[in-house]
């Protein structure tokens, strides 16, 4: 939901001026929906798999090998991708990233 949200604030921001202080503040806002879903997953992984005997990740990982069928398949992998996604996303929205990732201007 915060993803959305945050998606949401680009295309507002060029349609209405009201939301235009939004857009300044939409990277701090992915970066904390970003810690947000890392919370949520470590407290689910830890909830979820405290009295196993093999490790969290392994144990989400291996709970359902059967991926041929659409019942019981495991939504972890899409949850795992997301989660990734999120990472690259806060690790190149640090002002150095966006400074070293632009466009160089050409100087006519």
């Amino acid at each position: 939901m915060m993803l959305t949200v945050i998606l949401c604030i680009g295309p507002l921001a060029r349609l209405d001026d009201r939301f235009r202080p939004l857009h300044y503040s939409r990277r701090h806002f992915g970066v904390m929906t970003a810690f947000v879903a890392l919370t949520h997953a470590s407290y689910i992984l830890n909830w979820f798999f405290s009295f196993s005997s093999l490790s969290k990740i392994e144990n989400l990982l291996m709970a359902n090998t059967n991926l041929r069928q659409l019942a019981g398949f495991q939504f972890e992998f899409f949850g795992i991708l997301a989660l990734l996604g999120l990472a690259v996303l806060v690790s190149t929205s640090h002002d150095f990233w966006l400074k070293f990732l632009a466009a160089k201007q050409s100087q006519v």
